[in-house]
């Protein structure tokens, strides 16, 4: 046996390791990785985690039950990061995980271990790149996971990246038409990609849903005034002012609207409202709003 191995085990598991190999000559090499595999679980079992890796290192090694050994050898990275994660030591968490992900045979589980390495890089602020790389990597075992799909489009929202945000929330969207929050992210983000009837058909979903959504209703709108759909804005911007009269976001970009149409009269009288029930407020070009 390497001597760098005996230096590294307990002194009772080098009397187990001495009796192994002793027996060995004799068993066959199957026996001998079998009496490695299951010493490295009772070592495991008594918290001796040291000489629980060791001994099923040593089992692998040996190529026989090497699920078994790559399974507890995962747990015991696991449950390295894990404790890691409770003392806030992150970049040795992201590590472990990313250690455990390597060595687990099942595929969820090994989907598990990303997303632990996910949340770890999040912590450790490392580069959104290298976190948005771990998410690709758990949608590969995790595809239906709503979690990593919502990462995935905050990340890709936060640089910039509408496309990928939006491809993101509409699997949200699609996956749940109640998730009204991925909803209204994928209609504004539609509204920035100048996309205005996907963002129309978007969002008039999600005001169905919440009509006390002035958010979602004034991106409508918008969206609405983009395509010409002039009667459907309008009749809007109407239906608005009767649920929240004197809402002056929703004055300014009513008034916005009857500007772009030739209305200025009437946009100035807005304008006015706006003013009354928000003294202080210089009048602006309006935007959607994010």
């Amino acid at each position: 046996m390497p001597s760098k191995v005996v230096a590294r085990l307990s002194i009772v598991n080098i009397a187990i390791v001495l009796l192994i190999g002793a027996a060995g000559c004799s068993a066959s090499p199957a026996a001998e990785a079998d009496e490695y595999l299951e010493e490295a679980k009772r070592a495991h079992d008594a918290e001796r985690v040291a000489d629980a890796r060791l001994l099923a290192e040593m089992a692998l090694e040996e190529g026989r039950r090497q699920g078994e050994a790559r399974e507890l050898l995962a747990e015991i990275s696991r449950n390295r990061a894990e404790a890691m994660m409770a003392e806030e030591d992150y970049l040795r968490a992201h590590s472990a995980y990313l250690d455990a992900a390597e060595l687990e045979t099942s595929r969820t589980t090994r989907g598990r271990d990303i997303v632990g390495a996910m949340e770890a890089a999040e912590m450790a602020d490392l580069p959104v790149e290298e976190q948005l790389e771990l998410a690709f990597r758990a949608l590969e075992d995790l595809p239906h996971e709503r979690d990593i799909h919502r990462n995935v489009a905050r990340i890709a929202e936060d640089r910039g990246d509408d496309s990928l945000a939006a491809e993101h929330y509409l699997w949200l969207f699609s996956a749940d038409p109640e998730d009204t929050h991925s909803g209204l992210r994928l209609g504004i983000i539609y509204l920035a990609l100048e996309q205005p009837a996907d963002a129309a058909s978007v969002l008039k979903r999600v005001y169905e849903q919440q009509p006390e959504n002035v958010q979602a209703a004034l991106n409508l709108a918008n969206a609405y005034a983009i395509l010409r759909h002039d009667d459907e804005a309008s009749e809007l911007f109407q239906h608005l002012l009767d649920d929240f009269p004197g809402h002056p976001a929703i004055l300014r970009h009513y008034a916005e609207f009857e500007e772009g149409r030739g209305e200025r009269e009437k946009a100035r009288r807005l304008r006015e409202k706006a003013g009354e029930a928000s003294p202080g407020i210089e009048p602006r070009e309006m935007r959607p709003l994010q």
